[in-house]
């Protein structure tokens, strides 16, 4: 899930015409977009369990667990 959402995010920062998006989103490589685009989910996910793990530890690893499950 997280490389599709780097390859939409790379294809889409482009700026390119709807052929060369869907080139650039079949490349297997990761250009700066996608990096930044991971990035930022990965820290919302991080400051999302940190919540959790805040109020409570077993809200915080239930929210873990879940988490882990669905990515």
């Amino acid at each position: 899930h997280l490389d599709g959402l780097a390859d939409t995010a790379d294809g889409l920062g482009s700026g390119k015409p709807a052929e060369d998006a869907l080139r650039i989103m079949k490349q297997s490589d990761i250009g700066p977009f996608g990096v930044i685009a991971l990035v930022l989910v990965l820290l919302a996910q991080v400051a999302a369990l940190s919540q959790a793990y805040g109020h409570s530890w077993a809200r915080g690893a239930l929210a873990a667990a879940v988490s882990a499950t669905v990515a």
